[in-house]
This record gives structure tokens, sequence and C-alpha cells, in this order.
């Protein structure tokens, strides 16, 4: 029985830091690759989407874990200033919104995964309540305390039960909660403008893959 010989020539064309990843559903295409992935930070203008940068990692690098590096290279570009960000879920962590917004004075906007525990002063969509069970109207966002501020609805209020006792206005720590007492509350016209941004953004980067 023949055993395969082994070569012990130079390897040319190897790259030792490229891993396996996963792309994209494509037909005819398997869904595993091998090579680097593509992160990048991109802005809006008139003539359309444009890439402010790009950082090249393995494909096995957790998407989590790109978000801080990103902004730090962001800090690196003098003159721009990028006060919103909007991410998948792939970036997803409340320890890091909260670095982004204190460190870097960054609001990174996303939607919440179905696992997160919502607050109790939230609705099922994440939309701030007051006592009554009434969505709560926002009315800005501090960034020296980061304390999100909202205002009960004029009309509600005035048949509220509680509104004697209610100051119709109410404080929520960004800290204790990122994800819900950010700079764009969830369910807001503002983060549902940067989240369909985002998914233009997404289906831009897939045709120009395919």
């Amino acid at each position: 029985m023949k055993t395969k010989e082994k070569c012990d020539c130079e390897k040319k064309n190897s790259d030792p830091d490229a891993k396996v990843g996963v792309q994209r559903n494509k037909a005819n295409q398997n869904k595993f690759f091998i090579g680097y992935r593509k992160h990048s930070i991109v802005c809006p203008t008139p003539s359309g989407p444009i890439v402010l940068l790009s950082i090249i990692l393995p494909p096995d690098t957790s998407d989590v874990n790109v978000l801080l590096p990103l902004l730090e290279k962001l800090k690196q570009i003098g003159d721009l200033k990028v006060e919103y960000l909007a991410a998948d879920l792939g970036y997803f962590s409340a320890e890091h919104q909260e670095v982004a917004q204190v460190e870097y004075n960054v609001a990174v906007v996303t939607d919440f995964k179905k696992n997160t525990l919502i607050p109790e002063t939230c609705s099922p969509e994440g939309k701030p309540e007051c006592e009554a069970g009434h969505e709560l109207i926002w009315d800005g966002f501090d960034r020296k305390t980061y304390t999100s501020w909202f205002n009960g609805e004029e009309n509600k209020c005035m048949s509220c039960p509680l509104q004697t006792t209610c100051d119709k206005q109410f404080s929520f720590s960004f800290k204790e909660t990122p994800f819900f007492y950010g700079p764009v509350p969830q369910g807001s016209k503002p983060q549902n403008q940067m989240l369909h941004f985002r998914k233009q953004v997404e289906l831009a980067f897939a045709h120009e893959s395919n």
C-alpha cells in the first residue's frame, strides 16, 4: 500500500491568517468561504451611500467585537463628526453601546433581540410607557447626564385617573438600559429611518457581491 508522499516545498499563494467564514446564501455557491470579511461605516449622501472607512478582519471574528475598533478608526479621521451609527443585531451589545456613547459620543442605533429583557416601564415593542400604560412622547436626550426625557400625551393625560399625582414628565437613565433609553428611542421615526437606510446598504452590498 502506497502512502502519500509529503512535500517539503514552500507553499505559495497561501495565507495563514485566512479563516473559514459563512456568507449569504447564493445560488450554486457554497455558504462557506475562506478569506476575510470587510466591516464598513457608510454615510448617506445626495448621490447615494458612500463608504467612510472599512476594516478587514478574519471571518470568524464576531461582529460584536468589531464595533469599538470601527469607532476607534473613525476617531482617527480628523474633522469628521459622526453622532449616530445604525447597525444590525450582530453588533448588539449593551456594554459596547454604552462605551460608544460615553467614550466616542456616538449613538449606536439597533433593533433589539427577541430574548432581550424589556424594562417594566416599556411596552413589548420597547417603547416607554407611563404608570397608566400610555405610550410616552420622546422629548430629547441629555448627553451630559445620559438621560432620556419623555412627556405624557396631553389628550391621554387629561382623562387619566393618575393625572393629579403624575408629573407628566419622565426621565430614564441610558446607562441602565442603553437599548431603550438612548438618544434614538425604539420605534421612533429617527430609528425607523436609520434602520431603513442600513437595510438599503445591506442590499447594495449583497448586489455587489453577486
